[in-house]
């Protein structure tokens, strides 16, 4: 069977085509592992010929979809969604012929997502409608108010303003502290820090549950930081994102949201 490595402005996955039930035995002798939650965890960190990704993604069978898909993170974690691995699923699914078309529909936890091949490099998804669970909540760290806003874009972020975001590893303290608060419930929050640079412009980078660290790109994150700048700016519908990986595009015109950025093939490896 054949794996990808796939890159959505740097925020990389390793794929897998299980709609071929063939390909689980496959895999299950080939990692040596039972379920998917070990064998991802195998193929994000463990496998010598594989380099270190953000996450697993399986591509299944649906029979109301083009497919559904199964997304963990390198920590064999489970997660609802990931807006930069949908982008790379589309383009996944379209390169291995498991769709004819340019546009598909397929299952995540978090819903339905639609995805649209743009061009050779450009990936377009509609993400699920932004959820404001709390606009400007506060919260004590350090003697200092840390101001943030909680939202769900298919999954859980704490968006906080900041002025600077040269140095990421000055915030991973702050980071830390917000990821695990009884606020956020049980899973915690994924934690996006913004910087607004000139209208319809901002930097962000995310602090991802399950990595445990910065990753080169959010997609959650990206609209999460966009919604966030859009709170207080409502006129602004379409937002440039600059993430540590690359730029992505966040339209915020629709009740759903779309994202779009660059989708590149690492490495094809067949085992």
């Amino acid at each position: 069977m054949k794996l990808k490595i796939m890159s959505g402005t740097g925020n990389t996955f390793v794929f897998a085509d299980l709609k071929n039930s063939k390909n689980l035995s496959a895999l299950t002798k080939y990692t040596g592992k039972l379920n998917l939650n070990e064998i991802a965890r195998h193929l994000c960190t463990k496998d010598e010929k594989i380099a270190p990704v953000d996450g697993a993604v399986f591509i299944i069978e649906n029979d109301d979809f083009d497919f559904a898909w199964r997304f963990f993170n390198s920590d064999g974690s489970e997660a609802e969604m990931c807006g930069n691995a949908a982008r790379c699923a589309g383009q996944f699914a379209y390169e291995l012929g498991l769709v004819s078309k340019r546009s598909m529909n397929f299952l995540t936890q978090s819903g339905p997502i639609f995805a649209t091949i743009i061009d050779d490099e450009s990936v377009s998804v509609e993400m699920a409608p932004v959820i404001v669970i709390k606009k400007q909540g506060s919260v004590s760290f350090e003697g200092q108010q840390i101001l943030f806003d909680h939202l769900d874009t298919g999954v859980p972020h704490c968006v906080i303003k900041v002025d600077k975001l040269d140095q990421l590893q000055d915030f991973l303290p702050l980071a830390k502290f917000m990821r695990n608060l009884n606020i956020f419930g049980a899973r915690g929050a994924n934690v996006t820090f913004r910087k607004n640079l000139v209208p319809g412009l901002i930097n962000s980078a995310t602090f991802e549950r399950g990595v445990e660290g910065f990753t080169l790109a959010c997609g959650t994150g990206a609209v999460a930081a966009a919604y966030s700048t859009h709170l207080v700016n409502p006129e602004i519908e379409q937002i440039q994102v600059y993430v540590p990986g690359g730029e992505l595009t966040v339209n915020l015109e629709k009740r759903n949201p779309t994202l779009t950025g660059k989708v590149e093939t690492i490495i094809d490896l067949e085992i």
